[in-house]
């Protein structure tokens, strides 16, 4: 995978945004309709692959999720959606400080 890609969680439908809206136990900083989550997500998006960034879209049912955080020892939030995404896309997102020295 290209190392300019960045991956975002992903919800499908309105139906799937609300799924996610019952179970994550900081929903409230997301934007309360689907339909406004989106319009923010798409900018976002559409600034990053205008500067050469892909985005990689990342869905996963609340089964999906709600398990790989319990396998994690993560809380249901939408911080777990970052890091599901980021470890489901096979993508490494380097963080505070953290360097990729390869094989050296």
């Amino acid at each position: 995978m290209r190392t300019n890609s960045l991956p975002v969680f992903w919800y499908k439908n309105p139906e799937h945004y609300d799924e996610f809206q019952k179970i994550l136990s900081d929903a409230y900083v997301l934007p309360f309709e689907y339909h406004d989550w989106r319009i923010r997500t798409d900018s976002m998006v559409e600034r990053y692959e205008n500067s050469g960034i892909q985005v990689v879209k990342v869905v996963a049912s609340t089964y999906e999720f709600i398990s790989w955080c319990q396998a994690h020892g993560c809380d249901v939030s939408t911080k777990s959606c970052i890091d599901y995404a980021v470890a489901e896309s096979g993508i490494q997102i380097l963080r505070d400080g953290e360097f990729d020295l390869g094989d050296q």
